[in-house]
């Protein structure tokens, strides 16, 4: 789920409203799933673990909104996947220090090709650093974590959308409900956001829910 809200405001601070209407940025609510990963992970050394693998084009994409603003057509900037697969990379390192296990963590993906609407996704970045603690079959991570994106392109234009670097407190945790399957609820908090353009993000509270199934 994405909701976003909209206040169009001159530079003096006014309310104001847009002689195009809503067919740009608008208050909306948007529901659906994001792309799938598929990968492999070995440990080519004591500690570390190292994945393969990658992401499959489940979530929801759009058409080209640069060129239907253009043509003044109603248009949507926020996507849940990016029509592509995609190689994806991770490393992470772990050391247990009693029952407290110390982790650091990286993913990278990597698009490499235009989408079927000619969307190039942007490279994107992500790492975490932070304690875990487990109690029985249950878990519980407190993490500073946060990502890199560089911008991403529509038919060779940059996609307002994408470029910045941002990072947060991540809580986390974790429970076994069956056999190989583990739940994971987690609420991330940004704590600061830089954009690589003019362009200003900021990230709201966001809450997770990840549900895992380990094959041996």
């Amino acid at each position: 789920m994405k909701d976003q809200r909209i206040d169009y405001r001159t530079l003096a601070g006014d309310p104001y409203d847009p002689p195009y209407g809503d067919i740009h940025h608008r208050t909306e609510r948007l529901d659906g799933f994001g792309d799938g990963d598929v990968g492999v992970a070995f440990s080519p050394a004591r500690d570390f673990l190292v994945g393969l693998g990658l992401a499959i084009p489940l979530g929801r994409t759009e058409p080209d909104p640069i060129e239907l603003g253009r043509r003044g057509q109603k248009h949507e900037h926020i996507q849940f996947g990016s029509g592509t697969v995609d190689p994806k990379f991770s490393v992470q390192w772990s050391r247990p220090f009693g029952r407290i296990r110390l982790a650091a963590s990286a993913d990278a993906r990597l698009p490499f090709y235009e989408n079927r609407h000619g969307f190039q996704a942007p490279v994107t970045v992500r790492w975490a650093l932070g304690p875990s603690v487990a109690l029985g079959s249950t878990g519980f991570s407190a993490q500073y974590a946060g990502q890199y994106q560089t911008v991403g392109k529509w038919s060779g234009e940059t996609d307002e959308g994408t470029g910045f670097h941002n990072g947060g407190v991540f809580l986390r945790g974790s429970l076994l409900i069956a056999n190989g399957w583990r739940v994971s609820p987690g609420l991330y908090r940004e704590l600061y956001s830089r954009s690589l353009s003019d362009e200003s993000f900021r990230q709201g509270t966001t809450y997770s829910i990840v549900l895992t199934r380990f094959f041996q």
